[in-house]
C-alpha cells in the first residue's frame, strides 16, 4: 500500500487556514446611510397601522458605538417579517425601506450566547426609532469595532419575554 505524497497533508491545513476568522469589526467602504431614507418613511408610514405589534429586543446593553447599528438590525429583521405578510400595495414600499437599511446584513450581527430577549412595541415605536438609529450613525466612521456580537443586559427574574426566544439576530 502506497502512502499519499507528504505534501498532501499539508493541503486541508492550509484550506482550514485559509479560511477567514468571524471579524468582531463591521466596516464599510463607503457611507451607508442613506439621504433618502426619511423619503421612503415618510412614504410608508400612512399605510401601516400603528398599533401593529412588531418583536423588538428590550434587553440589549447600551453601546455609544453599537447600539444604533444594532437597532436597524433589528428594524431591519422586524421590515423583513412584515413584508412576509404585506399585500401588494405595501410590499413595495416596505422593500423600498429595507434597501435602504440592506447594508446592516454585511455585519453578520450574531447572538452566540442566544441573550437577546424579544417584547411587542408597536410599529410607529420601530418607526421612530429606525430613524434615530440612522440618525446617530451619520457623521460617523465607518468602522463598529466589536459590533458583530450582541451584548444583553443579565437577565432579570421576573422580567416578561414574549415567548419568541429564537434566533431572530441573523
Amino acid at each position: 500500500m502506497d502512502s499519499p505524497p507528504s505534501g498532501c497533508a499539508l493541503v486541508p491545513l492550509l484550506l482550514l487556514l485559509a479560511v477567514p476568522i468571524p471579524s468582531s469589526c463591521c466596516s464599510f467602504a463607503f457611507n451607508p446611510v442613506g439621504s433618502t431614507f426619511s423619503a421612503h418613511l415618510n412614504k410608508l408610514t400612512p399605510w401601516l397601522l400603528l398599533d401593529y405589534p412588531v418583536a423588538m429586543p428590550s434587553n440589549l446593553e447600551p453601546d455609544s458605538g453599537c447600539s444604533d447599528l444594532w437597532g436597524l438590525h433589528f428594524g431591519a429583521l422586524a421590515l423583513q417579517r412584515m413584508l412576509g405578510v404585506a399585500g401588494k400595495d405595501l410590499a413595495p414600499l416596505l422593500g423600498s425601506l429595507l434597501a435602504q437599511l440592506s447594508f446592516v446584513a454585511d455585519c453578520h450581527i450574531q447572538d452566540p450566547q442566544g441573550c437577546v430577549r424579544l417584547e411587542m412595541v408597536n410599529v410607529s415605536q420601530l418607526l421612530e426609532t429606525l430613524a434615530q438609529h440612522l440618525g446617530g450613525l451619520q457623521g460617523r466612521p465607518l468602522n463598529f469595532p466589536g459590533c458583530v456580537r450582541l451584548r444583553c443586559h443579565p437577565a432579570l427574574t421576573g422580567t416578561p419575554d414574549t415567548g419568541a426566544r429564537r434566533d431572530l439576530s441573523g
